[in-house]
């Protein structure tokens, strides 16, 4: 609820623009690194103890947010957000593969990220409502009081079940870990492009001269489309998860292409279905293959890796994809993230194709 509020706050308080971003720097920097050392620890401790750990900091980064009246002070309770989120997310991927069939694997792995997407579409609204009405001090409390509900359910029912406590050596992880290589290559694009996107793209085409309000309209029908084909993530898996990554690849790359000179509202809303459709597959299909690509007791440090691949991929674009526009253009700078895509797709079918030939020899041995 108060994370997307957070840099209203950050200003009310006399911080620039410069630390809004700063701010925003310090929560997502631990995720670029820190969701692979999570899942080593996993490996010795087992998943439920550090998913736990990232509920409860969550929730700590929240109470201080109470008495965080400085921009330094702001800074070290997002500072402790952004590690507890290596923590949390991580984690709970690696437990739900873990307790979930493999038939079944992928629309779990949608109806995770369908509640975490409609939690972040919801959650602006509300925090903007309620810092409205009751002030920042009253979200901040909220938000508090929300995650501590979180963190007992978690140790009341999660708890229960001992499915995901499968410890192994921690460095065993790593041969498996070279299975999912071309996997983590998609997750990187995936994440690069979703930082462009989100990231880049608003100040790019307003400058260009599409209104707020238009650029609202098409990042909404991202998120919306996007919901669609979490919810959708079951059925679409029946078509094989490597095919499906591959295509929705193939559509980022088509969407990118023409995003950069893209202006008119019906053809920028067209854009926004390609790229809400190829996002919402991306998220959980590369999750559901990556967990199947390494055995149970790896699939923590699996999981760690994609999450820092998929960080480290939005971290650094924003940053090389504004160098590029302020030397190159907006439609130079789209055209070379759109044949990345597009040659990211090329890893997975290269290994789908050597997965298929080595389970054919085996059922002729």
């Amino acid at each position: 609820m108060h994370t997307p509020i957070l840099p209203i706050y950050v200003k009310g308080i006399g911080g620039s623009y410069v630390d809004v971003g700063v701010v925003g720097a310090v929560f997502a920097a631990p995720y670029a690194f820190l969701p692979i050392a999570v899942g080593f620890f996993s490996q010795r401790v087992g998943h439920f103890k550090p998913y736990a750990i990232g509920v409860a900091g969550c929730g700590l980064s929240a109470v201080a947010l109470l008495w965080a009246d400085t921009i330094p002070s702001v800074i070290a309770t997002r500072v402790v957000g952004g590690v507890a989120y290596a923590f949390l997310w991580p984690m709970a991927e690696a437990m739900i593969a873990e307790m979930t069939d493999w038939d079944v694997r992928a629309a779990a792995m949608g109806m995770f990220s369908l509640s975490w997407g409609v939690a972040f579409s919801l959650g602006p609204a509300l925090g903007g409502f309620v810092a409205q009405l009751l002030g920042f001090k009253a979200l901040f409390a909220i938000s508090s009081a929300v995650i501590a509900f979180a963190l007992a359910l978690t140790l009341l029912r999660v708890r229960e079940s001992k499915g995901w406590e499968l410890v192994g050596s921690e460095w065993r992880a790593l041969p498996a870990i070279r299975e999912a290589v071309d996997v983590y290559v998609a997750i990187a694009v995936y994440g690069a492009s979703m930082g462009l996107v989100f990231v880049l793209w608003p100040a790019q085409v307003h400058e260009a001269g599409v209104s707020t309000g238009v650029v609202g309209l098409v990042l909404a029908v991202i998120g919306v489309t996007r919901l669609g084909m979490f919810a959708s993530a079951g059925r679409l898996s029946r078509m094989g998860e490597a095919k499906m990554v591959v295509l929705a690849l193939l559509i980022l790359s088509m969407a990118l292409a023409a995003l950069g000179a893209a202006t008119q509202l019906s053809v920028l809303v067209l854009l926004a279905v390609l790229l809400g459709v190829a996002f919402g597959v991306l998220s959980p299909m590369t999750l559901t293959l990556v967990s199947k690509r390494v055995g149970k007791g790896d699939v923590g440090v699996a999981m760690g890796f994609g999450e820092a691949m998929f960080g480290l991929g939005w971290t650094i674009s924003p940053v090389v994809a504004g160098s590029m526009l302020e030397v190159l253009g907006a439609q130079t700078t789209y055209a070379v993230f759109s044949v990345a895509a597009a040659l990211s797709s090329l890893p997975l079918v290269y290994a789908s194709g050597k997965i298929y030939r080595r389970e054919e020899q085996a059922q002729v041995s």
